[in-house]
């Protein structure tokens, strides 16, 4: 069975670009969010709660899975490596399904 450590390296980086790119999404609701007047703030809380949560969880997979695959390369462990992998594809569907969401919201 072939291993998954010889690729730590690459997934780490993966999964920190992941994080680095949601970071930005993160930053992006933000400035929306407070672009509105404080009146209007209350109108659409809910709505960018929603988005800013979606965001920190896929955040926060792709951390996982970056930190996974470098205890996997330092330690030469199996497990983590694959659960490094495993962390990673979750994160992307996350993104993937947050995105999907996000679009068919705009109407």
């Amino acid at each position: 069975m072939p291993s998954a450590l010889p690729v730590m390296g690459e997934v780490a980086g993966s999964a920190t670009a992941l994080a680095g790119l949601i970071l930005v999404f993160l930053g992006a609701i933000s400035t929306s969010f407070d672009s509105y007047a404080k009146p209007e703030r209350a109108s659409v809380l809910t709505r960018y709660q929603r988005r800013v949560w979606f965001a920190f969880v896929g955040f926060t997979l792709a951390l996982a899975s970056a930190f996974m695959a470098l205890v996997a390369k330092w330690l030469t462990i199996e497990c983590a490596a694959i659960a490094s992998l495993v962390l990673l594809f979750v994160a992307l569907i996350w993104v993937l399904f947050v995105a999907l969401s996000d679009v068919r919201e705009i109407k």
